[in-house]
């Protein structure tokens, strides 16, 4: 959840067009990132979970939210287990420096779980909201719960039961902060769920005025299929929430000749697929009505046709499909869309306008060497700060299986970028946590302050592993970002363009 009300500045289209650089961060050391003219951070990397003593008390795949009323106060669920997965929630009450696990354990088990938070229904509150895919015998559904004190309490579980209980489903949850939105203080969830067991599952979203209590739901259809494919496979969905009141839903889709409803993240040879897009849908939300309008499913970005791309190879360092991060931003003052999306090892970072109709995407280069080994870049997340844009993202070899932890900030609307900044030098050998559900997990996150000045990032991290043991760990890095005023440089040359039509 970003800081979307202190953003002074309409985003640009993102151009990232700069050289990585490696750097001599070790755990917990402050240090300065930057250019002249260009903002500086101060980073600071701490530990949020427990070490792990085995693979069966490990900690992974989390997530995190501010307080939009607090700037010291953050929020961070991730999954604790090996196969009895339960939901830890840790909160700090000093920026992310020091952490506490919340006295109360949100109720049930399930996976992939997520946070926000938001004002609460008492003036000057706030309220801790929680999206998990909630256990319900023949597999998971949504299930949202909220806390009015920090996790002390929780509310009993919503569970969606409107839609069949399936294996596959993965949330986002987000709340509407913008102070001058008609739709202040509205949550909004999405899941996929087994719409049909041939043609893919749907993509719905939920909207509560209720603070939590209540939800109305929307269908977003999925994008138009090629001739000769009638099965779509959706995953990996995002929410935004614009100054207008609207909401943005992404996701990334593969079209296929046969989907098996089964086995709903096996796509099959690459024979059975057909295009890979990113798709994007702009959703408006009537709190008065309880009703929707809800814009058409656009195409923001078709990926290249590969292996890697439907997951049916996965590159070494990673356990799961790396396209399926499709993070969005909303610039507050104008209503632009952005979005960032991790495909064969690059990241692209498109614009999209106000509607999020047309789009336009610049690719990162490819990043140097760390410790004489070509790197890949994969999972980003993007978050608007207080004149800044940042992008977090993982790094890790193309041969030799060592990971780490990177970010980069611009200052200009994401015309110029700072040179990307590895959060620490401590690398983690991928082999020691492949060994166990999903390994350090599908995604990371990240989000900004409600002072708009520090970016938090999440992270799971294997570098207490041994061969054999998947021992994850959570890691965070508090992003201290100065701003400082400049003249707007010119465009790196290094970068490339491309506009993808509607469709």
């Amino acid at each position: 959840m970003n800081a979307k009300r202190l953003l002074p500045n309409a985003l640009a289209v993102v151009l990232i067009g700069t050289a990585w650089a490696a750097s001599g961060l070790v755990s917990g050391q402050i240090v300065s990132a930057g250019t002249p003219s260009m903002p500086t951070a101060t980073v600071l990397e701490t530990r949020v979970s427990t070490i792990a003593s085995s693979a069966a008390n490990r900690s992974w795949e989390p997530a995190v939210a501010a307080d939009p009323l607090n700037p010291q106060r953050l929020a961070v669920v991730y999954a604790h287990g090996l196969y009895s997965i339960l939901p830890v929630v840790r909160i700090s009450h000093d920026g992310g420096i020091t952490w506490r696990t919340t006295t109360g354990r949100p109720p049930g088990g399930g996976i992939h779980f997520v946070v926000a938070w938001g004002p609460g229904p008492v003036s000057g509150s706030s309220r801790l909201y929680l999206a998990i895919e909630a256990s319900s015998g023949v597999g998971v559904r949504l299930g949202t719960s909220y806390s009015d004190n920090e996790g002390g309490t929780w509310s009993h579980v919503r569970v969606q039961m409107d839609t069949p209980a399936w294996v596959g489903g993965m949330p986002d949850l987000t709340v509407d902060t913008i102070p001058t939105s008609p739709n202040y203080g509205v949550v909004y969830a999405t899941y996929n769920w087994q719409k049909s067991r041939t043609t893919g599952p749907g993509l719905r979203v939920l909207a509560s005025a209720d603070y939590g209590v209540t939800f109305r739901p929307v269908e977003v259809p999925a994008l138009p299929l090629v001739p000769g494919y009638r099965a779509r496979h959706r995953i990996g969905y995002r929410l935004e929430t614009a100054p207008d009141g609207a909401v943005f839903v992404a996701w990334y889709q593969a079209d296929l000749r046969f989907w098996f409803g089964g086995d709903p993240l096996n796509v099959g040879r690459l024979s059975n697929v057909g295009r890979l897009r990113v798709g994007i849908a702009r959703l408006a939300f009537n709190r008065v009505s309880g009703t929707w309008l809800r814009g058409p499913s656009v195409t923001a970005v078709t990926l290249p046709r590969t292996l890697w791309n439907i997951g049916s190879v996965k590159p070494d360092g990673l356990t799961n499909n790396p396209q399926w991060a499709i993070p969005v931003a909303v610039d507050p003052a104008t209503g632009t869309v952005m979005l960032a999306v991790g495909a064969d090892g690059a990241v692209r970072v498109c614009a999209g306008g106000q509607a999020g109709l047309a789009w336009t995407c610049r690719s990162l280069p490819a990043p140097p060497k760390v410790n004489g080994r070509a790197q890949w870049i994969a999972k980003p997340d993007l978050v608007a700060g207080a004149g800044f844009l940042a992008v977090t993202m993982r790094i890790f070899d193309k041969v030799g299986g060592t990971s780490g932890h990177a970010y980069s900030l611009s200052g200009d609307g994401g015309v110029t970028w700072t040179r990307p900044t590895p959060i620490s030098a401590v690398r983690w050998r991928s082999a020691r946590v492949a060994g166990a559900l999903n390994g350090v997990g599908l995604r990371n996150r990240a989000t900004v302050t409600a002072d708009g000045t520090t970016v938090f990032f999440v992270y799971g991290d294997g570098r207490y592993g041994v061969s054999g043991v998947n021992r994850t760990a959570v890691f965070g890095a508090r992003i201290t970002v100065t701003v400082t005023p400049s003249l707007v440089p010119s465009a790196s040359p290094s970068a490339s363009a491309s506009v993808v039509p509607p469709g």
